[in-house]
């Protein structure tokens, strides 16, 4: 009996392990705008820590802006900025996700507040783009990240 126990043990364990596995490499299959909304959230909350690593994960490394910064200038900004602030507040209101194949559009509202004042309240638009990546550092992904950003509206897709 004890050795029936064990094969069905082990049976069972292996189940376990193949539906995990199975589920570690499939794909997401979370709507594209849904995606990019997570990813706004996660920058919100990542700029509300103060945790400017967490915040640039969202940025990609051919990032550009309406100031002509790249992500290493943005990177440095941020930092700078983020850590003078007392009391640091953001929130990011999407109004709009537009998405057509591997780009994206979103059109919203970023409020950046601290020091018992509001600091950046403006309107911004983010181009997006699914990039390549790792979950796992092993298993081939893509992933929702800001090739762009301007606060006057010009946002053409490549």
């Amino acid at each position: 009996m004890q050795t029936q126990s064990k094969i069905v043990l082990g049976i069972v364990a292996l189940i376990v392990l193949f539906a995990l596995l199975s589920k570690a490499f499939a794909p997401d299959t979370t709507p594209d705008d849904v995606q990019i909304d997570n990813q706004l959230s996660t920058a919100a909350a990542a700029a509300n820590n103060k945790d400017v690593g967490k915040l640039m994960s969202i940025v990609s490394d051919n990032y550009t802006d309406s100031a002509s910064n790249n992500r290493l200038q943005l990177n440095v900004l941020l930092r700078r900025a983020l850590g003078n602030v007392q009391n640091l507040k953001v929130t990011v209101i999407p109004a709009t996700i537009t998405v057509t194949g591997n780009q994206a559009i979103s059109q919203g509202n970023i409020t950046i507040t601290g020091d018992n004042q509001t600091m950046f309240s403006r309107s911004v638009t983010l181009v997006w783009k699914k990039e390549e990546t790792r979950r796992y550092l092993v298993i081939p992904d893509k992933i929702w990240r800001v090739t762009r950003s301007s606060y006057d509206g010009n946002s053409e897709m490549d």
